[in-house]
């Protein structure tokens, strides 16, 4: 599951909700057509704003059902499928039947335990995202080893992210004894794909001398050389929080497996 990226919201007037979330807080059109819903779109949480019926002057038997919920987003209709399969057959939780939407979208709404409106939905919105983005990419920048077979759990990183976020393109490079390294690939990536945007991931547990030292010059050298691409560089791996926060609860896991 990508997690918690979809919400619904009532609103008493459609078009002066979708103006503020427009011109206020930076929201885009994904499907607003309807009089009776509309579908906006934030990077890549997708927000949706239903009319309360007693606010709208449409007939009610024309609206359909769209309750106020939240949303989680699958990533395929499998997906969806199999977490249907699995709540159908309680008696603590309420479940509608699944469906494919006007929009292309692909789900259900169910309730918790405690009687909240959730929605488990498929948004293909990959292929509106990626065209209303620029070219981006994203590098995995690692030391490197003489061991050819040391780089084997980064690989299988890299791939995954790539069937998980395509759209990112997400690649891999090396700061000495294997390759690519980082000014090969940012060539590549220049030449050949036409990025426009680069993100750097330091592949470190912690900010130390290369981190410190040698990424800077790295940074401006890249900068130079290709100052057509916007080059960001994040906080080391183990210098971010939630990496941290699943550090800790794998390890207590692999521990426990020992007691």
């Amino acid at each position: 599951m990508k997690g918690l990226k979809h919400a619904a919201l009532s609103c008493s007037n459609l078009e002066r909700a979708l103006n503020f979330y427009r011109d206020i807080l930076g929201f885009k059109d994904y499907h607003c057509e309807s009089k009776d819903w509309a579908m906006l779109y934030f990077r890549e949480t997708t927000l949706s704003l239903v009319p309360s019926p007693g606010h709208l002057a449409i007939p009610r038997e024309s609206l359909g059902s769209h309750p106020a919920h939240l949303g989680f987003v699958a990533h395929s209709k499998e997906e969806v499928d199999l977490l249907w399969q699995r709540l159908k057959s309680r008696d603590d939780v309420v479940v509608s039947k699944v469906e494919a939407h006007r929009d292309e979208s692909y789900g259900f709404y169910f309730s918790d335990t405690e009687g909240n409106q959730l929605e488990f939905i498929y948004i293909p919105v990959t292929p509106i995202f990626g065209r209303k983005k620029s070219r981006r990419a994203v590098v995995l920048w690692a030391h490197g080893s003489s061991n050819p077979n040391w780089a084997n759990a980064l690989e299988e990183l890299k791939n995954r992210l790539n069937r998980e976020k395509p759209e990112l393109h997400w690649t891999l490079a090396f700061l000495e004894r294997q390759t690519p390294s980082l000014n090969d690939l940012v060539e590549k990536l220049s030449s050949v794909e036409k990025i426009e945007q680069l993100f750097l991931i330091p592949m470190f547990l912690g900010e130390g001398r290369h981190v410190r030292e040698d990424l800077p010059i790295v940074l401006k050298d890249l900068k130079e050389k290709f100052p057509d691409i916007d080059v960001l560089a994040l906080k080391a791996l183990g210098a971010q929080a939630p990496v941290v926060d699943a550090l800790s609860d794998s390890l207590q896991l692999y521990i426990e497996e020992y007691e």
